[in-house]
């Protein structure tokens, strides 16, 4: 893995200040992106080949990348709350299926509205389509509640807006790409990345239904609060073969991010922010289960999180720092100069970190989940409240997580609990009050998540 610091090259500070009418003359625009389920370890600045994201790997020698980002949570409602707001799951409060954001939590797009800026999302993730995600967007735009590739209709949404948006004002746009979720279903052009020669028997792999393999879990019967999940495994060439589906719709996904990217330069005389990221990423059995929402493991915790265009001239971003899914609100308006008033649990990564560093820490509550894990450079501690079982790693000699450690540095583990328990406490004495889905609106989030596989 390589922890390198990706920095514009001279000849690009001079186009983006060009592009920038005099530095900052003109007021920035701004994309957020969210690639749901994407894997960190995916992208070319990690090691990856170069052809998974080849559009990526261009933005990030031209920009800055964090190679160690973590995500709070390991599924999409909580961490994209999270990267919305600014704020930790314990505070924002919505970590359940149900949970809804409460109307006095002051989101990115309402931030950016009162700065003057037209505010837009286009959305594909059903999860996403209440609970909170819209407030104080402009126009948001839900892109189906299919499971199935989407990645062209999204990207035809984003264009659109970015067609119709006012040239008197300055443009936020979120954009939250559903693939690499599962179901795997990339475009044939796609498709580029299977293990050649061979063709799966089994109609899942084929389908790139992923889902199927988790098995006897909650999603398919009601079970009491002790459950564990029991897997279906998969032979090293299915489980090659879901991979390769998993990396062309990654594939896809960079093809027409660009597109959206390529638009807004064409059609607007903006400056452009741009900014990608994922929710959490995706496990294929490391631990012993695959997709995501089960575990606090490396593999969907770590997540992208990119930096491109003309506001990072003449500012310092250190790459080489551990970033957090809640910096990312902080950031982006410090980079564009909108000021903020509120108060956020991340901290902008274009200022010198904290003294002590950043703390990373975060929770699971999916399904019948609770689970924290905690942070403290190079240990890191999972801590499973139901069953009373610790984890613990070097993640600087064991980086994929392999030995734990817990029976062996008892004393430690012990220091850890305390200090996430603290955290935790301190986080929730400030929490914002959480209201729940009901009626029409909940039972529309239900049939959302059916179509997902989240529920039955």
């Amino acid at each position: 893995m390589r922890m390198a610091r990706f920095l514009p090259p001279s000849a690009l500070l001079l186009a983006a200040c060009a592009a920038f009418s005099g530095c900052m003359s003109r007021r920035p625009d701004v994309i957020l992106i969210v690639i749901d389920t994407l894997r960190n370890d995916e992208l070319p600045w990690m090691g990856a080949d170069p052809r998974f994201a080849p559009n990526l790997g261009r933005l990030a020698h031209e920009g800055v990348v964090f190679p160690r980002t973590y995500a709070p949570s390991p599924w999409t409602k909580p961490s994209t709350t999270t990267i919305l707001t600014g704020l930790h799951p314990y505070r924002h409060g919505v970590n359940g299926h149900d949970d809804k954001l409460d109307a006095s939590v002051q989101t990115i797009a309402e931030v950016f509205s009162a700065a003057g800026y037209q505010t837009a999302a286009v959305v594909s993730n059903p999860s996403l389509y209440d609970g909170g995600t819209r407030q104080g967007f402009e126009v948001f735009r839900e892109v189906g509640r299919w499971i199935e590739h989407s990645t062209d209709r999204v990207a035809a949404q984003a264009r659109d807006v970015i067609a119709r948006a006012s040239g008197e004002r300055p443009l936020f746009l979120y954009v939250h790409f559903l693939d690499p979720h599962d179901k795997y279903v990339p475009p044939a052009q796609d498709r580029l990345f299977l293990p050649e020669g061979y063709t799966p028997q089994g109609p899942e792999v084929l389908t790139g239904d992923m889902r199927h393999f988790e098995g006897d879990t909650p999603v398919w019967k009601p079970t009491s609060f002790d459950f564990t999940p029991t897997p279906i495994p998969l032979q090293p060439l299915d489980l090659a073969y879901m991979r390769g589906l998993y990396r062309g719709e990654l594939h896809a996904a960079d093809r027409h991010l660009q597109a959206i990217l390529d638009s807004q330069r064409i059609g607007r005389g903006n400056p452009l922010l741009s900014v990608v990221t994922a929710d959490h990423g995706e496990a294929f059995y490391e631990h012993g289960m695959p997709r995501h929402g089960w575990t606090l493991h490396e593999e969907v915790l770590r997540v992208p999180l990119l930096f491109h265009g003309a506001p990072l001239q003449g500012r310092s971003l250190d790459g080489s720092r551990i970033a957090r899914s809640m910096d990312i609100l902080p950031t982006i308006l410090d980079l564009v100069h909108v000021k903020d008033s509120e108060e956020r649990d991340g901290v902008s990564l274009a200022q010198p970190p904290p003294e002590g560093g950043s703390v990373v820490q975060g929770l699971t509550c999916y399904h019948v989940q609770k689970e924290s894990f905690i942070i403290e450079d190079p240990y890191k501690l999972i801590i499973d409240e139901r069953f009373g079982r610790n984890e613990l790693y070097d993640l600087q000699a064991d980086p994929h997580e392999t030995r734990n450690l817990a029976f062996s540095q008892p004393a430690r583990v012990a220091s850890m609990v305390a200090r996430q328990q603290k955290i935790r406490d301190d986080l929730l004495s400030r929490k914002f009050a959480t209201a729940k889905l009901e009626g029409e609106e909940l039972r529309q989030h239900e049939e959302a998540l059916k179509s997902l596989g989240y529920i039955k």
